[in-house]
């Protein structure tokens, strides 16, 4: 961000692209269970897919590097009538766009997600991008967990031999083996649910990650390093504007 406040910088993120489909239903369905849906909607999603649109809609030049399916043409579109380039995106023809199947119950206001991998999980080779100059092509790169984790790590690495700053959402969590085998030195941002993870897993400390967002619904707080130790500052007013609060809900 310059001093204007106008946000700088080109974003590269490597991450998932889905399609969201809503069933609005009495309540989450039981074991066994057949009920009927009082309304349906689709709409693009994907926590790499949302965090491309945050960025693009936060003023930043974003490049999408993902995978769409046989049938994501029409996503294709809506992302690039954000702003979102794809011109480093693929197409599987043989393989579904991912799917994130919803539940939402209109009696708790809670929901249930499925979610298919599809197109996301695609054997095409997605390499980290060259640059032709001394420079690197982006400042940034946004990671998520919707993607095969080996992808992900291999991202980061690249990102970080080239300096650029590097963020991670990790949701899906991640297992107990994946954070231990995790290479966090290289991460500077650490976004979403992160206090259960740093409090189930002391190694992750404030030498290997210098700050920490926290995104949950409208409650956004941010935890620095201050003095070798993770301290608590007040809630962020625009975190919702500038990195996205409504990842989960798709754009």
């Amino acid at each position: 961000m310059d001093s204007s406040g106008s946000v700088t910088g080109r974003v590269l993120v490597r991450g998932s692209i889905n399609i969201d489909e809503f069933f609005n239903v009495p309540h989450i369905v039981k074991s066994g269970e057949t009920i009927a849906s009082t309304g349906y909607s689709r709409r693009g999603g994907g926590k790499g897919a949302n965090q491309a649109v945050a960025a693009a809609k936060a003023g930043a030049q974003v490049e999408l590097m993902g995978c769409f399916g046989h049938d994501g043409d029409w996503l294709r579109k809506e992302l690039e009538g954000y702003g979102v380039g794809l011109d480093l995106s693929s197409l599987d023809a043989s393989l579904p766009t991912g799917r994130a199947i919803i539940q939402l119950s209109t009696s708790t206001r809670d929901n249930s997600i499925v979610l298919l991998p599809g197109a996301n999980h695609s054997s095409l080779s997605l390499p980290f991008p060259s640059s032709s100059s001394s420079s690197p092509p982006f400042s940034h790169l946004l990671l998520q967990n919707e993607i095969p984790l080996a992808s992900t790590k291999l991202f980061l690495s690249a990102a970080n031999d080239l300096g650029l700053t590097t963020m991670f959402n990790p949701s899906p969590m991640l297992s107990s083996t994946e954070i231990a085998q995790f290479a966090w030195k290289e991460l500077d941002w650490l976004l979403g649910y992160f206090a259960a993870l740093l409090a189930a897993h002391p190694p992750i400390s404030s030498e290997e990650l210098r700050i920490v967002l926290q995104v949950a619904g409208q409650a956004a707080a941010m935890c620095v390093e201050k003095e070798g130790a993770m301290e608590s500052v007040p809630s962020l007013a625009d975190v919702k504007g500038r990195m996205g609060a409504r990842w989960p809900e798709g754009f």
